[in-house]
């Protein structure tokens, strides 16, 4: 459960798209589509699915990535600085952009008055 104002930008989505740049990749082969990995942004430690890429990467590269968390939906917001790693394979990046949870799942979502809740898991 997360309490907030009204006005603060921030919503509970099983994806999001970010900018992300390869730290170290221990492999000759290219990060794309698939790859899984923990993220780490703020307080969320959770894994995570590549589902869709601008351009495959691999060290020293950047891309725009669309991630899917693969436990739960979590709370995060734009501009969100996260780290992701597998093995030796690290990245970070910031949180770009995100799909918001289908309309039956924002049904059931209870509303306070001030602040709100916004995500019950």
């Amino acid at each position: 459960m997360v309490l907030q104002d009204q006005e603060y930008e921030m919503y509970c989505v099983e994806e999001f798209v970010a900018d992300v740049k390869i730290l170290q990749h221990a492999s000759s082969s290219k990060i794309k589509k698939g790859f899984e990995a923990t993220v780490f942004i703020d307080n969320i430690r959770q894994n995570v699915q590549i589902v869709e890429m601008n351009v495959e990467v691999s060290t020293g590269e950047s891309a725009e990535v669309k991630f899917k968390f693969l436990q739960n939906p979590d709370v995060i917001y734009k501009g969100a600085v996260l780290f992701f790693r597998n093995g030796r394979t690290k990245g970070w990046g910031t949180v770009k952009d995100f799909v918001k949870l289908p309309a039956k799942v924002e049904s059931e979502v209870v509303m306070a008055t001030v602040p709100s809740i916004i995500c019950e898991l």
